[in-house]
């Protein structure tokens, strides 16, 4: 009976676990999705843009328009990142103003 217990309890605590992974999983892509959108309608502004962010020396940074030394960096690993996100950065991502850099810095560093 108590064998019956312990298999019982773990069974159920995969179960949770499996959704759990599944709800993040499921989040997880939204988000992704979100950033591509948003990627996706900066990549097209090359010239109407205030900032370009970046890596600068494996890290992500800020720069200011037509600016070659970064105006922030961050505390973040870029090769802690997927690898899209990794080669966007190496590209460089024009962002149209403080509102959207804020929002594209909070969804790498979260």
């Amino acid at each position: 009976m108590k064998h019956r217990l312990v298999t019982l309890a773990v069974l159920l605590c995969v179960c949770l676990g499996a959704i759990g992974f599944a709800a993040w999983a499921q989040q997880h892509s939204a988000d992704a999705r979100e950033q591509e959108s948003k990627v996706q309608q900066t990549a097209g502004n090359a010239n109407n843009y205030e900032y370009l962010l970046k890596e600068y020396e494996g890290r992500l940074a800020v720069y200011k328009k037509n600016s070659t030394e970064p105006d922030m960096v961050f505390d973040l690993l870029i090769k802690m990142l997927p690898e899209y996100d990794q080669e966007q950065l190496k590209q460089g991502l024009y962002v149209k103003d403080y509102r959207e850099l804020v929002d594209l810095i909070e969804d790498y560093i979260s």
